[in-house]
């Protein structure tokens, strides 16, 4: 699978073999799916990466503390994300069991004060507390 995720092109294969693997009946291992969303993460899609984010908890895997920090990551870069949809993903990691450590918090922050939502940073650093 690390083969797919070197380029753009192996990428596109990747919900493919996805449904090709639900259709064929056979469970694709945590490692699996953590690559494709590192290398996701990596080409900044986080979209898709969500995608296989909600595919690998549906499956019932354990999401890791890396791979929650490394998407919010993701989406805290996208110029088109909005302060809802931060919020509200970051709000959904949590529900996953995610704690957010330092590092995840101020990316949260700087892209709010980036974006001018200074209240909505204050806050973000209050339930830091």
């Amino acid at each position: 699978m690390p083969v797919l995720c070197r380029s753009s092109k192996g990428l596109n294969l990747v919900p493919e073999i996805l449904l090709s693997s639900q259709v064929m009946n056979t469970r694709m291992e945590e490692s699996t799916f953590q690559v494709f969303i590192a290398a996701l993460c990596r080409i900044r899609r986080a979209g898709f990466a969500i995608e296989i984010l909600s595919c690998m908890v549906n499956g019932g895997f354990i999401v890791n503390a890396e791979i929650c920090s490394m998407l919010l990551s993701c989406i805290c870069e996208q110029k088109e994300a909005t302060k809802f949809e931060v919020l509200a993903f970051l709000e959904e990691l949590r529900k996953l069991g995610f704690c957010p450590g330092m590092v995840d918090y101020s990316n949260v922050i700087r892209f709010l004060v980036k974006g001018k939502m200074g209240l909505d940073a204050l806050h973000v650093v209050n339930q830091m507390k």
